[in-house]
């Protein structure tokens, strides 16, 4: 699974919840950041990335429905898909991220385990996969 972090904090609140979902479900993602967020907004992820890790992120997109997003991703996924989440945007943005817990939820009950990318891809990360 991946986290689009790209503000790391623009909207803290956000990115801290999503922070707080991933570890009381004990999820490792990988996070996209963009450098200059983080720098502005190191409070946010500070001790808070072990067991995940960072990417660049320079992109800017965002599913226009994130409900029937969560729901088409639980039924869609097929071994080896990298799901993609947001912790960013306008407090309508706040519907995703309340999802989080289902969504994780939805993927382990069909038996699907989270790692992050590089383990995923077989990068030389130790798999620490997570039910």
């Amino acid at each position: 699974m991946t986290q689009d972090g790209r503000t790391a904090g623009s909207a803290p609140q956000w990115t801290s919840m999503v922070l707080d979902t991933l570890a009381r479900h004990r999820v490792p993602v990988t996070f996209f950041l963009v450098g200059a967020q983080v720098r502005r907004h190191a409070d946010v992820v500070r001790d808070r990335l072990a067991g995940h890790e960072a990417g660049n992120h320079v992109e800017r997109e965002f599913p226009d429905d994130p409900v029937g997003h969560s729901r088409r991703t639980v039924v869609d996924v097929r071994p080896g898909t990298i799901v993609l989440g947001h912790d960013v945007g306008a407090a309508r943005r706040l519907v995703a991220l309340r999802c989080l817990p289902d969504m994780i939820g939805g993927l382990r009950a069909r038996g699907y385990t989270f790692v992050t990318v590089s383990a995923l891809l077989g990068a030389g990360v130790p798999d620490t996969p997570t039910r």
